[in-house]
């Protein structure tokens, strides 16, 4: 099968997005030569070219890049979007089949890069397949993005809303990467054979790499955590959790964690990889940080930007020292995986540790782990809720978790079954446990697995491009924000 390869994003920044996209790009490596595609990537360029090394035509413009500026009106909006559906089509081959792969559309980063996209649908029914795979909703739990979804031509416009972020022709089909993002689109009305569940995938390779063992890197960290103003120790046995500091990866309750486990045995330390880099999200991380640093607590936070490559790569300096490590470095100095987070599209970190021999405990959440389990996955360290203050911890507000964090009971709460359970693995990880879903995620999350799928996805999306090309009314983003308002109640 002949065709063209585009990935679309609004940025390249460190993180999910980019690691998927990232595997896409490698997992073309597992396709015949003869059947591989050109493959292309359509970048704003401001994050520098950070994909791996491959033939890959790099497509930048800034006009693609996050635009979250309301405009001043809806003509406004709509002859910007014109005007880079036309940009990119001049830099588009779309003289035989073209599969633009887009991601994340759905959230109005651009909104009118969404709308130019559905244009370029319009124009090219038969040679151009439009892949829109949703990572996360605006609708659930991020009002930020909700907001500006319903007024970015700076009135509410609704229905312009749902046909730009949800467009619905024959030749556009959806991708989702957890069952129940798969659910919802079709329960909202979306044609069942224009929604498939795609997994993300696993750079195996990266944690198959040889680690650095001796304690540079823990010194490194010690001296950067001074800099900052945290409390580093690196006799201390490492709790990693590997997340940026924003509202939904619910950060009190993985210092909560933490405070538990050092009442139990005063040994353990909490790193968080990364800072806050959104804007809205910079009270929630100025308030975890301050908490953290007058409180003397073991917590560092950000080192990964500084310390840790995000190509999997370590990077010397002039005088040929290591400046940057690789997480395979951080994982091996690392005793434990934690995740309290409570929203996840895929959730990487549900998977990754098992690859490095490392226990994962934590908050479970079912609509993204099930899958997991289906493929014989187990979780015996996670619990579903946890109980502080009259209720479960994360529907707090951060100003009340902080305080309860100085209030909790420990003596009570250790002798929780839940609690019980998760420290038992914190302190004595299960090794046939670890084994038995390293195996799993070798065998079905692989970037050679991940490459079927997309063929098969693409197959699929051809047989439907030769229907009608018409727009599928029956689809409604009402019930996708009655679905999550329920929810988040």
């Amino acid at each position: 099968m002949s065709y063209n390869y585009y990935a679309l994003h609004t940025h390249m920044l460190a993180g999910g997005v980019k690691i998927v996209v990232e595997n896409l790009i490698r997992s073309f490596d597992h396709q015949e030569s003869s059947k591989k595609p050109k493959l292309h990537v359509i970048e704003p360029g401001d994050q520098g070219k950070y994909f791996p090394p491959r033939k890959i035509n790099h497509i930048t413009s800034k006009k693609v890049g996050v635009f979250d500026t309301q405009f001043s009106s809806r003509r406004e909006f709509l002859d910007a979007s014109d005007a880079l559906a036309k940009n990119l089509e001049k830099q588009m081959d779309l003289s035989k089949l073209c599969v633009l792969h887009a991601h994340n559309a759905n959230l109005f980063f651009n909104p009118a890069l969404a709308r130019g996209i559905k244009i370029l649908a319009e124009r090219f029914p038969k040679n151009l397949l439009v892949l829109m795979q949703v990572h996360d909703f605006a609708e659930d739990n991020r009002p930020d993005r909700l907001e500006f979804l319903k007024s970015f031509t700076g009135k509410r416009d609704l229905k312009l809303s749902r046909s730009v972020g949800f467009p619905t022709l024959g030749n556009i089909v959806y991708l989702t990467i957890n069952s129940r993002d798969e659910y919802i689109l079709k329960k909202a009305g979306m044609s069942a054979e224009k929604v498939f569940y795609f997994p993300n995938s696993i750079h195996i390779k990266q944690f198959e790499q040889k680690p650095i063992k001796n304690n540079y890197l823990l010194e490194r960290i010690e001296n950067y955590a001074k800099d900052e103003g945290y409390t580093f120790d690196k006799t201390r046995k490492i709790l990693l959790y590997p997340v940026r500091v924003i509202k939904r990866k619910n950060i009190a309750e993985a210092i909560l964690l933490l405070n538990i486990m050092n009442y139990i045995k005063d040994e353990y330390q909490l790193l968080i990889t990364l800072d806050s880099d959104i804007a809205v999200e910079d009270d929630y991380a100025t308030l975890i940080k301050k908490y953290v640093k007058e409180n003397k607590l073991p917590v560092t936070i950000g080192l990964g930007l500084k310390l840790i490559s995000s190509n999997g790569k370590r990077k010397k300096d002039t005088t040929g020292k290591i400046n940057q490590h690789t997480l395979a470095d951080l994982l091996y100095h690392t005793h434990c995986i934690i995740s309290t987070s409570v929203i996840e599209g895929f959730g990487f970190v549900f998977l990754e540790g098992w690859l490095s021999g490392k226990q994962i405990v934590g908050r479970k959440l079912d609509f993204v782990m099930r899958a997991f389990e289906k493929e014989g996955m187990n979780f015996p360290g996670f619990y579903k809720r946890l109980m502080v203050g009259g209720r479960d911890f994360s529907k707090h507000d951060l100003e009340k978790q902080l305080t309860l964090l100085g209030e909790v009971d420990f003596a009570s709460l250790i002798k929780r079954k839940n609690i019980k359970k998760l420290a038992k693995l914190i302190a004595n990880p299960n090794l046939e446990l670890i084994k038995n879903n390293k195996i799993v995620v070798e065998e079905k999350y692989s970037l050679k697995e991940y490459n079927l799928r997309l063929n098969q996805i693409i197959k699929d999306g051809k047989k439907l491009m030769k229907k009608e090309n018409n727009p599928d009314l029956s689809f409604s983003t009402k019930y996708i924000v009655r679905r999550f308002k329920q929810k988040n109640k």
